[in-house]
């Protein structure tokens, strides 16, 4: 969802505290989007042997790190979101699974859920024995999948460094565009208040690790200030562009 939040009926209620409403529309849209996703998946006559995932690019901030919108920074309430997987025809029964994974493995687990080989250069995990597994088998399939370091990459408009990120379990480490580092722990602070590395001058163990295979992937996606293409657009597609709050 993007600004500006619209009031959906019957799913939004007013709140007196501005922050709190703004929050209550931002999910009025979310509860009016899910209705008609179901409604066109009815629409469409889905059977049961059809795979539908549904994914976001980004969350929302209602001042979690002071900011509102999606920033371009990469805080849990920004770069954690919802994947939902139905396949009921493959015995996916619903289920909610908690294991650190990223949107570059959606490719991957579909090509496998549809019976095929992921390709090669994909450098995505399939999900699709997650999805699968039960019991304890899944839990030390998700214990595994969140033992493997993941990151983020992201820039924004005007700013001529980008904000980077790896995660591997608990762990979350943050370089700012300005070389800060910033160090949470998700299992005592799950919304990335307290910054463990403004109280220590070396990191050691997994962080230490994961800031050297940071430095790696950041050698894979040279910081280098993105090419500016000039296009021409009517006022049609610059009033939809405007609504979803692209230009001003």
């Amino acid at each position: 969802m993007h600004e500006p939040y619209d009031e959906k009926p019957p799913y939004y209620t007013k709140q007196m505290d501005d922050l709190e409403d703004r929050r209550a529309r931002y999910l009025s849209e979310i509860a009016y989007t899910d209705e008609h996703i179901r409604e066109i998946y009815e629409a469409l006559e889905l059977g049961d042997d059809t795979i539908v995932a549904v994914v976001s690019d980004h969350g929302e901030e209602f001042r979690d790190h002071g900011g509102l919108g999606h920033r371009s920074r990469l805080y849990v309430e920004l770069n954690r979101v919802l994947m939902l997987v139905r396949a009921p025809a493959l015995g996916l029964d619903p289920r909610r699974i908690t294991a650190n994974v990223s949107l570059i493995d959606v490719l991957p687990t579909l090509v496998e859920l549809a019976g095929g080989t992921p390709p090669a250069n994909v450098r995505g995990t399939s999900l699709a024995p997650l999805l699968r597994a039960s019991g304890e088998e899944r839990r030390a399939l998700a214990e595994r999948l969140s033992g493997r370091t993941l990151f983020a990459h992201r820039r924004g408009q005007g700013q001529a460094r980008p904000y980077w990120a790896a995660i591997r379990g608990p762990w979350k480490l943050i370089e700012t565009p300005r070389s800060r580092l910033e160090l949470y722990d998700h299992r005592s602070d799950p919304g990335e208040k307290r910054n463990l590395h403004l109280h220590t001058t070396n990191l050691v163990g997994p962080p230490s690790e994961m800031l050297v295979e940071l430095r790696a992937f950041q050698e894979t996606a040279p910081d280098e200030k993105p090419e500016v293409v000039q296009v021409e657009i009517d006022e049609e597609l610059h009033e939809t562009l405007r609504a979803l709050g692209y230009v001003e």
